[in-house]
């Protein structure tokens, strides 16, 4: 299973920015100076570049899931992958904060011995998928702890 960022997280996280540029651009044609002209502007252009960069590091993130490891992809430019064996895995969480409810979102939080990535945090995809994700993942994640011979010891 590979996961992306849903493009409605993008829109929910820069929200503000997004809102930004027509009113800086309304402003702009308020008033009658050219700094505040050139100001305006120039904070949509830094506005629009910044929207741009992020739309562009959401969309190069994946996060693929198989049998015995987690895959983590990231980067626009230069790519890394970052692996995670399953049975590295100790817990795992669900969260969603009250926009992303709103738009059917959640986030996942994975917490392993993993060195890269011992908090490993999946956001932005839909909530019945991280419903399917989180079954999956406690179903191989047993069988990974199984097929490696690797058992916990509780000391309570």
């Amino acid at each position: 299973m590979i996961l992306s960022p849903n493009f409605s997280y993008y829109i929910a996280k820069n929200i503000v920015y997004i809102l930004s540029i027509p009113t800086l651009l309304i402003i702009r044609l308020f008033y009658d100076n050219n700094y505040v002209y050139i100001l305006s502007l120039s904070v949509c252009i830094i506005l629009l570049m910044r929207l741009l960069i992020d739309y562009l590091i959401i969309k190069s993130t994946s996060w693929e899931f198989t049998q015995d490891e987690l895959i983590y992809k990231r980067g626009v430019i230069s790519t890394k992958i970052d692996y995670m064996e399953l049975y590295r895995i100790y817990d795992y969480s669900s969260s969603q904060t009250i926009i992303e409810r709103t738009l059917g979102l959640c986030s996942i939080e994975i917490e392993s011995t993993d060195n890269s990535h011992p908090i490993l945090k999946i956001y932005g995809i839909k909530n019945s998928v991280g419903v399917k994700l989180l079954e999956e993942l406690r179903i191989n994640i047993v069988n990974s702890k199984k097929n490696k011979n690797v058992y916990e010891i509780a000391n309570k």
